[in-house]
């Protein structure tokens, strides 16, 4: 494993420590903070069962009071306790309802403490309209006595029952609170740890770093000595395309001093316009910045000089990396294209002159066709005339054919040279037609005899293929038998068998 790697590996391990201890201490302190909670919650409804049996107390001394006295005077606290009772036993069933009090217990204790009121009112109700007798009566058959006695009986057991639970709350609060202090004291020290590691870091990675800034000064100077050294115009940018280095070469086709052009915006310095549209182009440093990649210019480029003179260039850019793909800026190399473009039209000059002469001899070719088929003509038709008449004699008829189809070949050879013409352009066409090629054989010995019978040659014709029709050019395949002929008749010697 790399340095890089374990020194990742490491910082990944403690952070997923520190992350789980802080959340541990989140949990413990969540935790405590509910059990505080708990606490409170049961001082709260112990407190309000108090404040019950109190009220109902209050109540039972008012009562009291007025069936000793008859004063109504005595009735104020009995008043009151019955005003605060209500919202009392409301209290305590929200708090059953909550989960913090028995349903069954506060439902009884409203029961009781219902019963109780209601006997304390009828006292009450018979001291003012009866006397004190009827009142006394009732208060002798202990029926309240034994109601309020219940009425502690039930408030002293929930109070019981919210101790206990208060005593089970404080002992997780402390043990939730030890743990959490614990864990808080082994997260400190494993990030105290961290940090001195990451410090002798800090020192190590700065020396590092200090030799890697020698070292890359060293290089920077090596790189610029080779780039000073080149033949090309050589201009470096950093990331944001300002420029950081301009070789001679470029000083000399930009006309800016390195000085002058440093830190300059590399599209003020190399300032290129189309040459013809003369709208500006993208500056390739622009371009090699927005897609990393190695770009070139467009044909027909020219950089505007910082006096305003121009000259075409050609170029290329392209990214300075990092061993990590990081672009850190562009490299920029172009060089003057005149003597390229002085060479690229002389080019276009000589092939419009080719292409005039070409032109020109196509010309000639087709004048010289139609100069030489004219005399043929009037050939053809009197020796055709002739062929058909019966003026002259049959043994003319033989020779007439020879003139004839000579004639007929010397328009082919004259069509050929219009066939020439059609196949440089590439329009050679072909009439396909249903040929017999027995009878075109037949026809090009024929033609040719009067060479064959000049070598005295002996020419054996064998015509028994059964399949002899074709599909084919007639002029074309007649001009191909008699090519073969002609070649088997020029080098046979003389008196040879064809």
């Amino acid at each position: 494993m790399s340095q890089k790697s374990q020194v990742a590996t490491i910082i990944a391990s403690s952070g997923v420590v520190i992350i789980a201890s802080m959340l541990a201490i989140f949990l413990m302190g969540r935790a405590a903070i509910n059990a505080n909670t708990n606490l409170i919650v049961r001082h709260e409804v112990i407190g309000q069962l108090q404040e019950t049996l109190s009220t109902i107390k209050d109540a039972e001394t008012g009562q009291r009071g007025y069936l000793l006295t008859g004063n109504q005077q005595y009735l104020q606290p009995y008043d009151q306790a019955v005003e605060r009772i209500g919202q009392e036993l409301e209290s305590l069933a929200a708090a059953a309802k909550a989960g913090e009090l028995s349903v069954a217990d506060v439902s009884k204790l409203s029961q009781l403490t219902n019963q109780k009121l209601g006997e304390l009112q009828q006292t009450i109700l018979l001291r003012r309209t009866q006397g004190l007798a009827p009142a006394l009566a009732i208060v002798q058959t202990d029926f309240g006595k034994n109601t309020m006695d219940s009425i502690r009986t039930v408030i002293m057991q929930m109070i019981a029952e919210q101790e206990s639970g208060l005593a089970a709350a404080n002992h997780v609060a402390l043990i939730l609170g030890y743990w959490r202090n614990l864990i808080a004291l082994g997260s400190a020290l494993l990030t105290l740890a961290v940090l001195f590691w990451a410090y002798r870091r800090i020192v190590n990675e700065r020396t590092a770093q200090q030799r890697a800034a020698l070292e890359i000064q060293r290089q920077k100077e090596l790189l610029d000595v080779t780039l000073a050294s080149i033949g090309d115009a050589v201009i470096v940018t950093d990331v944001e395309g300002k420029i950081t280095f301009l070789n001679q070469v470029a000083e000399h086709l930009t006309g800016w001093s390195f000085p002058t052009a440093q830190n300059q915006s590399c599209a003020t310095v190399f300032n290129i316009v189309n040459e013809n549209s003369r709208q500006i182009v993208e500056s390739p440093v622009d371009r090699v910045l927005r897609m990393g990649t190695v770009v070139g210019l467009a044909n027909r480029t020219v950089l505007i000089r910082r006096d305003d003179s121009e000259i075409p260039i050609d170029d290329s850019g392209a990214p300075i990396k990092d061993t990590d793909g990081t672009v850190r800026g562009v490299v920029l190399i172009f060089r003057d294209f005149s003597e390229h473009k002085a060479a690229e039209a002389k080019v276009l000059a000589a092939n419009e002159n080719l292409i005039a002469a070409n032109r020109a001899k196509d010309q000639f070719v087709a004048a010289l066709s139609h100069e030489l088929r004219t005399p043929l003509t009037p050939v053809l038709v009197t020796l055709t005339a002739w062929e058909t008449s019966d003026e002259l004699p049959s043994s003319f008829i033989a020779d007439i054919q020879m003139l004839r189809r000579n004639i007929e070949f010397e328009a082919r050879l004259i069509d050929d040279l219009l066939d020439v013409n059609r196949i440089v352009k590439g329009k050679l066409s072909l009439n396909l037609e249903l040929v017999d090629a027995h009878e075109l054989l037949e026809s090009v010995v024929a033609l040719l005899q009067s060479q064959i019978n000049a070598k005295q040659l002996n020419v054996s014709l064998n015509l028994n293929a059964k399949r002899h029709y074709v599909k084919a050019h007639s002029a074309r395949l007649q001009q191909i038998f008699s090519n073969i002929l002609n070649n088997a008749i020029k080098f046979t010697e003389r008196n040879g068998h064809l």
